[in-house]
């Protein structure tokens, strides 16, 4: 389960960060790549704020069975995310 909840975090953070350092990538596949990472991103975060508790491997239920605060850990990744520019406080939603 923790694995689970790293991956997310960490995939829910990718947006604002530069895809891929290496400049002789096709463009073609950079636009795929971020495109990608951008779905990628929007899936991690949906899990993570999705309210309902219900299930196995739901957010929530992934943090209790770690010993974890579900809405401290959404309050701080909000935080973080408003620091780096992704949050949209207006909306309430992740994104550019």
């Amino acid at each position: 389960m923790l694995a689970i909840l790293e991956v997310s975090l960490r995939d829910a953070t990718q947006i604002g960060r530069n895809a891929s350092p290496r400049r002789k990538i096709a463009e073609q596949y950079r636009v795929a790549n971020r495109w990608a990472k951008r779905r990628l991103a929007a899936d991690a975060r949906a899990w993570i704020f999705d309210t309902d508790a219900d299930g196995v491997f739901a957010f929530a239920s992934v943090c209790d069975a770690l010993g974890i605060d579900a809405e401290k850990l959404r309050a701080r990744l909000k935080e973080a995310s408003r620091s780096q520019g992704v949050f949209h406080e207006e909306s309430g939603s992740f994104g550019r």
